[in-house]
């Protein structure tokens, strides 16, 4: 999966074709039994330069990063099924060793390369953030589409720190359409808040 692809399927607007091709893309993308891998179908062979083989460390492993992208790509899209998939496939690569490894091997889902990889982590929260929570960062204000698998109950987030803003999220339902949200208990117009706030705050959100 080319990640140039990804970053395309984030900035379609959702609209006429754009919204078919990148449903195409996700119907037909290839993926493991543990996630999305980074080049499908593999090479049949891969050396470095410098001459170590390496037929398999970017050759059709499943890099969580990549995952991380994938899913977000999903979320942003809506589409529940696809986030839900790679969300689960990480979460249970990582409880495999309580570590996120750097990749893990397409076909028994072995992790390999180094251990505690910050990015690999990253793509894990970016779930979390961009596609349970739904953060949709602007220029003046935070947007709120949470897209959450019918599998969850309430999801609660405490203590996540952007500027100067400390935010706890409470999000209620299944599904991918804001029908509520609140802001320390207070009814908001919209599913979003300014980046002006400061201090703690809560946003609680109901889907459907």
């Amino acid at each position: 999966m080319d990640v140039v692809l990804l970053v395309a399927l984030l900035a379609c607007n959702g609209k006429g074709s754009d919204s078919a091709q990148a449903e195409a893309v996700f119907k037909n993308t290839y993926r493991t039994a543990h996630g999305l891998p980074c080049l499908a179908p593999p090479y049949l062979f891969w050396r470095f330069s410098y001459g170590n083989d390496a037929d398999y460390y970017h050759n059709g492993m499943v890099w969580p990063f990549v995952q991380g992208y994938w899913a977000w790509a999903a979320a942003s899209r809506g589409n529940a099924q696809v986030f839900g998939a790679e969300l689960d496939a990480l979460t249970a690569l990582a409880a495999r060793d309580a570590t996120f490894h750097e990749f893990y091997r397409p076909d028994g889902g072995v992790p390999d390369g180094s251990p505690r990889q910050l990015w690999s982590a990253a793509g894990y929260l970016a779930m979390v953030h961009y596609g349970l929570c739904g953060m949709r960062i602007d220029a003046d204000r935070i947007r709120f589409a949470p897209v959450v698998p019918a599998k969850f109950g309430t999801i609660r987030l405490r203590g996540l720190r952007y500027r100067e803003m400390v935010l706890d999220f409470e999000i209620s339902g299944t599904g991918t359409s804001v029908v509520r949200c609140a802001l320390d208990g207070n009814p908001l117009p919209a599913p979003e808040i300014p980046l002006t706030l400061s201090g703690p705050h809560t946003v609680a959100l109901t889907i459907s």
